[in-house]
């Protein structure tokens, strides 16, 4: 019979990144999915979206505390896990003068946040950063540190090193 200190429940983005995380201690751990492979639940549908900490006061929810800390943190371990990772930026932009209150909120919030890099942007910023948007754009906020992941690489990548380095991945 295995026995094992810590048994990580699901193998999508979160249990995979639990699990890889905990391979840095002096731990037996086991990582348990349903599925017939990693990320086959709910992270299938993931949008890819590394969040750049402007829609939920740090000071309030954790996931906004934990936003702004691990969103540096995905440069690095995609240089280790080699998964895709893009920091293109988001752009959030408003469409009609009723929409620039609701705009300015989500700005300050980010400026409260001390999101890195947080732009307001007019019309012709917008244009500049990208070309292609709508006539409809009245104004906007770039995040430079917003950036995008291939969801299944991203998990993938955390499981294969977690199993190199010795974590027990039940299917």
């Amino acid at each position: 019979m295995n026995t094992y200190d810590v048994a990580v429940i699901g193998a999508g983005a979160t249990g995979a990144s639990i699990a890889w995380q905990l391979l840095h201690y002096n731990l037996k751990v086991a990582l348990l999915d349903r599925c017939a492979d990693a990320s086959f639940g709910v992270s299938k549908a993931n949008s890819g979206i590394v969040h750049g900490g402007f829609h939920h006061s740090a000071d309030s929810t954790l996931k906004a505390k934990l936003e702004l800390e691990g969103n540096p943190m995905f440069d690095d371990l995609q240089k280790e896990l080699d998964f895709e990772f893009v920091r293109c930026g988001i752009l959030v932009v408003a469409y009609s003068d009723e929409e620039l209150p609701q705009l300015q909120k989500l700005y300050e919030r980010g400026v409260g946040n001390k999101v890195p890099g947080i732009e307001m942007c007019d019309r012709k910023r917008l244009l500049e950063l990208e070309p292609k948007l709508t006539d409809a754009a009245v104004a906007g906020f770039f995040v430079p540190q917003g950036g995008v992941i291939e969801p299944y690489g991203y998990v993938f990548a955390l499981v294969e090193s977690a199993e190199l380095n010795g974590v027990e991945f039940w299917r």
